[in-house]
């Protein structure tokens, strides 16, 4: 029997999913002033986070990659899967994402923006709480 697991987490991991479950609560409430439901709710999180995760990997990626010489597809790849995440790439990358969502949605842009403005320093917030307490233990 082992009475304890040992797992090592990434603080910002950590911060940064408590700062999005924070930021989709916060959310949450704020539906019935902008006439969403439920289900297009879920669906604009979702894609959101999937371009805020894409965004930050992808200039992350555009960053590094005039230091590789001569690459092949492979270790573009690879260099893609194992880089690191920006800021404002993934600020970029999920208000595009949302922008298409409203588009497809038939939502208007400016309430949707204007619902999602407090959340995004909500999440970043925590993330940043994460990188200060590293950089100052």
């Amino acid at each position: 029997m082992l009475p304890y697991i040992y797992i090592v987490l990434p603080s910002y991991s950590v911060m940064a999913f408590l700062g999005s479950f924070a930021a989709l609560t916060f959310l949450f409430f704020r539906l019935d002033d902008y006439e969403l439901t439920f289900k297009e709710f879920l669906m604009m999180f979702a894609i959101g986070g999937i371009g805020c995760l894409l965004g930050s990997k992808l200039l992350f990626f555009l960053t590094v990659l005039p230091t590789l010489a001569q690459p092949t597809f492979f270790e573009l790849v690879n260099q893609f899967l194992l880089s690191g995440y920006v800021f404002y790439g993934g600020l970029f990358g999920t208000l595009t994402a949302i922008w298409i969502f409203s588009k497809r949605a038939h939502k208007n842009i400016g309430a949707i923006h204007r619902l999602i403005a407090p959340a995004l320093p909500l999440f970043h917030g925590f993330g940043r709480s994460a990188m200060t307490s590293e950089l100052d233990g």
